[in-house]
């Protein structure tokens, strides 16, 4: 919390291996792990035919290379903020974070970089392409909804109660009791 904020939604693990979500992959920087895994890439990328299907086939190896390299991560690395804010090195291992992609053969014209998203009109064509996908819950799925305050409980209790038309009366109950500040588990042991 100390890291990204007072905020969060925690999902039980049983819904995020349903989604098809999975631990990130974090890997130390010149360790045998992440050479292998960057040869393959590169014997990949070597193999890839020039012409390709579109979308690419199920079986195709750069694609399948792609995606694992979707679920990796730095072990410790320099982490820029978006205020500009540097830590030249932090341990993304210890978010122990979890992903969901989707299939990269879906988006095989898109692969996204970050240099990219700059250019004018991609942001838009790369927000079109997802604007359907959602990674739905329900309110037995949900562990704790995190708010930064206590002032703030009011206000959260409100909002859920506003979603009725998703949530039964006994589901809303359920959520309002998950509510939790952040710093009553920063005090929890």
């Amino acid at each position: 919390m100390g890291k990204y904020g007072g905020y969060a939604l925690g999902l039980t693990e049983e819904w995020a291996n349903e989604q098809g979500l999975t631990p990130v992959v974090y890997l130390q920087r010149h360790s045998n792990l992440a050479d292998s895994m960057l040869k393959n890439l590169d014997a990949s990328i070597a193999a890839a035919p020039l012409i390709r299907e579109d979308p690419p086939s199920t079986e195709d190896p750069l694609m399948s290379a792609l995606d694992i390299l979707r679920y990796t991560k730095n072990y410790v690395g320099e982490l820029v903020r978006a205020n500009g804010d540097r830590d030249p090195k932090y341990y993304f291992g210890d978010e122990r974070e979890w992903r969901y992609s989707l299939k990269t053969r879906h988006f095989s014209k898109y692969i996204y970089m970050e240099e990219m998203a700059s250019k004018p009109g991609i942001a838009e064509i790369m927000q079109a392409l997802i604007a359907d996908e959602r990674l739905m819950f329900a309110a037995k799925d949900v562990r704790y909804i995190i708010i930064e305050r206590e002032e703030e409980r009011a206000g959260m209790e409100s909002h859920i109660r506003s979603i009725k038309d998703r949530f039964s009366e006994e589901d809303i109950n359920t959520l309002i009791s998950r509510i939790c500040t952040a710093a009553q588990l920063s005090n929890k042991s």
